[in-house]
């Protein structure tokens, strides 16, 4: 068993869990440079795997946002059988709003 990567006292990232927040952010960065909006449906036809736990989606785009990296920029339903027609947030690149 391969111990885990503590960044801080409050933010222990298991291996498996740092691989997916990695795969996801380089997709995060792509994606906000294009201007294009996106969400987590997008990364998902974008390679991105489920997350070890469903919770870490948030996470991710709020540590984007508050870098001034992307910014919220609308709310659509989710196409996700399992999200029962849930809102979503949809982001764009900082520079591109």
């Amino acid at each position: 068993m391969t111990a885990a990567v503590q960044y801080s006292l409050f933010d222990t990232v298991s291996p498996d869990r740092e691989t997916w927040r990695n795969h996801a952010a380089g997709v995060i960065y792509y994606l906000a440079a294009t201007g294009t909006e996106f969400n987590a449906d997008t990364l998902r036809q974008r390679g991105v795997p489920e997350p070890p736990h469903p919770n870490m989606w948030g996470p991710l785009f709020r540590w984007f946002a508050r870098q001034h990296l992307i910014v919220r920029a609308n709310y659509v339903h989710s196409t996700r059988q399992d999200r029962k027609d849930s809102m979503l947030s949809t982001w764009i690149g900082a520079g591109n709003a």
